[in-house]
Protein backbone atom coordinates (compact mmCIF):
# COMPACT_ATOMS: atom_id res chain seq x y z
CA UNK A 1 0.00 0.00 0.00
CA UNK A 2 1.40 3.65 -0.96
CA UNK A 3 2.39 5.83 1.47
CA UNK A 4 -0.28 8.01 -0.48
CA UNK A 5 -3.02 5.43 0.14
CA UNK A 6 -1.80 4.93 4.27
CA UNK A 7 -2.46 8.88 4.39
CA UNK A 8 -5.58 8.58 2.73
CA UNK A 9 -7.03 6.06 4.66
CA UNK A 10 -5.57 8.29 8.09
CA UNK A 11 -7.13 11.23 6.79
CA UNK A 12 -10.59 9.36 6.45
CA UNK A 13 -10.57 8.88 10.46
CA UNK A 14 -10.20 12.42 10.96
CA UNK A 15 -11.91 15.87 10.49
CA UNK A 16 -9.59 16.40 7.77
CA UNK A 17 -11.89 13.58 5.54
CA UNK A 18 -14.04 16.98 4.84
CA UNK A 19 -11.43 17.55 2.29
CA UNK A 20 -11.50 16.19 -1.18
CA UNK A 21 -8.02 16.18 -2.39
CA UNK A 22 -8.38 14.68 -6.10
CA UNK A 23 -4.79 13.72 -5.73
CA UNK A 24 -5.70 11.27 -3.21
CA UNK A 25 -8.18 10.10 -4.87
CA UNK A 26 -6.47 9.38 -8.17
CA UNK A 27 -4.07 7.47 -6.31
CA UNK A 28 -6.68 5.23 -4.64
CA UNK A 29 -8.25 4.27 -8.73
CA UNK A 30 -4.29 3.79 -10.02
CA UNK A 31 -3.70 1.60 -6.84
CA UNK A 32 -6.63 -0.30 -7.24
CA UNK A 33 -7.02 -0.92 -3.86
CA UNK A 34 -9.94 -1.06 -1.29
CA UNK A 35 -10.15 1.99 1.10
CA UNK A 36 -10.22 0.54 4.64
CA UNK A 37 -13.07 0.67 6.94
CA UNK A 38 -12.51 2.88 9.92
CA UNK A 39 -15.65 2.12 12.11
CA UNK A 40 -14.79 4.09 15.16
CA UNK A 41 -17.01 7.32 13.51
CA UNK A 42 -19.22 4.44 11.86
CA UNK A 43 -23.01 6.29 11.15
CA UNK A 44 -25.87 4.50 12.07
CA UNK A 45 -28.88 5.71 10.12
CA UNK A 46 -32.37 5.01 11.23
CA UNK A 47 -34.30 7.28 8.52
CA UNK A 48 -37.67 4.66 8.16
CA UNK A 49 -37.02 4.18 4.99
CA UNK A 50 -38.86 2.68 2.50
CA UNK A 51 -37.83 1.83 -1.21
CA UNK A 52 -40.71 0.57 -3.78
CA UNK A 53 -40.18 -1.04 -7.05
CA UNK A 54 -43.64 -1.58 -9.02
CA UNK A 55 -43.89 -2.56 -12.78
CA UNK A 56 -45.66 -5.19 -15.37
CA UNK A 57 -44.28 -7.43 -17.97
CA UNK A 58 -47.67 -8.24 -18.80
CA UNK A 59 -50.68 -5.89 -19.02
CA UNK A 60 -52.32 -5.28 -15.68
CA UNK A 61 -50.77 -7.82 -13.89
CA UNK A 62 -48.67 -6.09 -11.58
CA UNK A 63 -45.48 -6.95 -9.64
CA UNK A 64 -44.47 -5.08 -6.47
CA UNK A 65 -41.60 -4.95 -3.55
CA UNK A 66 -40.68 -3.03 -0.80
CA UNK A 67 -38.04 -2.63 1.21
CA UNK A 68 -38.33 -1.71 4.84
CA UNK A 69 -35.18 -0.77 5.97
CA UNK A 70 -34.15 -1.23 9.60
CA UNK A 71 -30.86 0.53 9.76
CA UNK A 72 -28.17 1.70 7.40
CA UNK A 73 -24.49 1.22 8.64
CA UNK A 74 -21.88 3.85 7.06
CA UNK A 75 -18.07 3.47 7.34
CA UNK A 76 -15.63 5.37 4.96
CA UNK A 77 -15.78 2.89 1.95
CA UNK A 78 -18.14 0.24 3.13
CA UNK A 79 -21.83 0.13 4.10
CA UNK A 80 -24.32 -2.03 5.27
CA UNK A 81 -28.58 -2.19 5.35
CA UNK A 82 -30.58 -4.68 7.19
CA UNK A 83 -34.05 -4.36 5.97
CA UNK A 84 -37.35 -6.63 5.84
CA UNK A 85 -39.72 -7.36 2.42
CA UNK A 86 -42.77 -8.23 1.05
CA UNK A 87 -43.64 -9.08 -2.92
CA UNK A 88 -46.52 -8.99 -4.76
CA UNK A 89 -46.81 -10.47 -7.86
CA UNK A 90 -50.19 -10.84 -10.50
CA UNK A 91 -48.19 -13.44 -12.66
CA UNK A 92 -48.38 -17.38 -12.90
CA UNK A 93 -45.85 -19.05 -10.69
CA UNK A 94 -43.90 -16.35 -9.54
CA UNK A 95 -42.22 -16.89 -6.21
CA UNK A 96 -41.34 -14.52 -3.05
CA UNK A 97 -37.66 -13.15 -3.86
CA UNK A 98 -35.95 -10.29 -3.93
CA UNK A 99 -35.98 -8.51 -7.14
CA UNK A 100 -33.30 -7.83 -9.00
CA UNK A 101 -34.74 -4.26 -10.11
CA UNK A 102 -35.37 -3.60 -6.35
CA UNK A 103 -31.85 -4.33 -5.18
CA UNK A 104 -30.27 -1.98 -7.99
CA UNK A 105 -32.51 0.54 -6.68
CA UNK A 106 -31.33 -0.05 -3.06
CA UNK A 107 -28.07 -0.16 -4.31
CA UNK A 108 -28.42 3.45 -5.22
CA UNK A 109 -29.33 4.49 -1.74
CA UNK A 110 -26.70 2.58 -0.14
CA UNK A 111 -24.18 4.34 -2.65
CA UNK A 112 -25.38 7.88 -1.81
CA UNK A 113 -25.44 7.49 2.18
CA UNK A 114 -21.47 5.83 1.64
CA UNK A 115 -20.30 8.76 -0.50
CA UNK A 116 -22.33 11.19 1.52
CA UNK A 117 -19.59 10.36 4.22
CA UNK A 118 -17.09 10.05 2.03
CA UNK A 119 -16.99 13.12 0.73
CA UNK A 120 -17.32 15.02 3.58
CA UNK A 121 -21.20 16.33 3.61
CA UNK A 122 -23.75 15.37 6.21
CA UNK A 123 -27.19 13.48 5.68
CA UNK A 124 -30.23 14.58 6.31
CA UNK A 125 -33.17 12.51 4.73
CA UNK A 126 -35.23 15.77 4.06
CA UNK A 127 -32.47 17.89 2.95
CA UNK A 128 -31.65 18.42 -0.81
CA UNK A 129 -29.43 16.42 -2.30
CA UNK A 130 -25.63 16.48 -2.44
CA UNK A 131 -24.61 13.97 -5.24
CA UNK A 132 -26.26 12.62 -8.51
CA UNK A 133 -25.04 9.24 -9.39
CA UNK A 134 -25.69 7.70 -12.62
CA UNK A 135 -24.58 3.85 -13.52
CA UNK A 136 -22.75 3.52 -16.76
CA UNK A 137 -21.98 -0.01 -16.00
CA UNK A 138 -24.16 -2.54 -13.90
CA UNK A 139 -24.17 -6.78 -13.69
CA UNK A 140 -25.48 -8.66 -11.68
CA UNK A 141 -25.11 -12.43 -10.62
CA UNK A 142 -28.46 -14.18 -8.97
CA UNK A 143 -27.00 -17.59 -8.97
CA UNK A 144 -30.54 -18.23 -6.57
CA UNK A 145 -32.41 -16.31 -5.22
CA UNK A 146 -33.00 -14.84 -1.85
CA UNK A 147 -35.68 -15.43 -0.16
CA UNK A 148 -35.98 -14.22 2.97
CA UNK A 149 -38.13 -11.95 3.72
CA UNK A 150 -36.45 -10.83 7.19
CA UNK A 151 -33.42 -9.19 8.31
CA UNK A 152 -31.70 -9.22 4.97
CA UNK A 153 -28.19 -7.64 4.79
CA UNK A 154 -26.93 -5.70 1.68
CA UNK A 155 -22.95 -4.74 1.84
CA UNK A 156 -21.65 -2.39 -0.53
CA UNK A 157 -17.61 -1.96 -1.06
CA UNK A 158 -16.25 0.93 -3.08
CA UNK A 159 -12.58 -0.42 -4.44
CA UNK A 160 -11.68 2.81 -6.29
CA UNK A 161 -12.54 6.80 -6.83
CA UNK A 162 -11.12 8.13 -9.89
CA UNK A 163 -11.74 12.29 -10.37
CA UNK A 164 -12.67 12.72 -13.71
CA UNK A 165 -12.48 16.02 -13.54
CA UNK A 166 -13.66 18.69 -10.45
CA UNK A 167 -16.72 18.06 -9.25
CA UNK A 168 -16.97 14.47 -11.30
CA UNK A 169 -15.83 11.40 -10.32
CA UNK A 170 -16.06 7.54 -11.37
CA UNK A 171 -16.40 4.93 -8.85
CA UNK A 172 -16.51 1.38 -8.87
CA UNK A 173 -18.12 -0.76 -6.40
CA UNK A 174 -19.39 -4.33 -5.68
CA UNK A 175 -22.61 -4.95 -3.57
CA UNK A 176 -24.34 -8.68 -1.86
CA UNK A 177 -27.37 -9.34 -0.68
CA UNK A 178 -26.96 -11.53 1.76
CA UNK A 179 -24.29 -13.41 0.33
CA UNK A 180 -26.02 -14.73 -2.52
CA UNK A 181 -27.14 -12.12 -5.28
CA UNK A 182 -24.35 -9.71 -6.31
CA UNK A 183 -24.02 -6.62 -8.02
CA UNK A 184 -20.94 -5.37 -9.51
CA UNK A 185 -20.89 -1.91 -11.19
CA UNK A 186 -19.17 1.74 -12.30
CA UNK A 187 -20.93 4.72 -11.76
CA UNK A 188 -20.23 8.47 -12.56
CA UNK A 189 -20.86 10.88 -9.10
CA UNK A 190 -21.58 14.86 -9.60
CA UNK A 191 -20.90 16.63 -7.00
CA UNK A 192 -24.01 19.18 -6.83
CA UNK A 193 -22.85 21.29 -3.77
CA UNK A 194 -20.03 21.33 -1.54
CA UNK A 195 -18.97 19.52 1.97
CA UNK A 196 -20.29 21.70 5.32
CA UNK A 197 -16.14 22.33 6.40
CA UNK A 198 -14.81 23.05 2.84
Amino acid sequence: MSAQIKDFNSRAQNETSNLIDLTLYREIAKERVQPEVAPTDRWVIHDNAKITCEFNVMPDRPVRENLYIKEYRIDNSYAEATFDRDYFSSMEKSPDHLIFLTAQVHTQKLLYLLLTKYFGFNYDANAKEHLKIWPTQVSVDMPKMVRDNENVVQKLWIHSVEAVKEGVFKVKLTSTFNDIVKITSETTVYLISKPENI
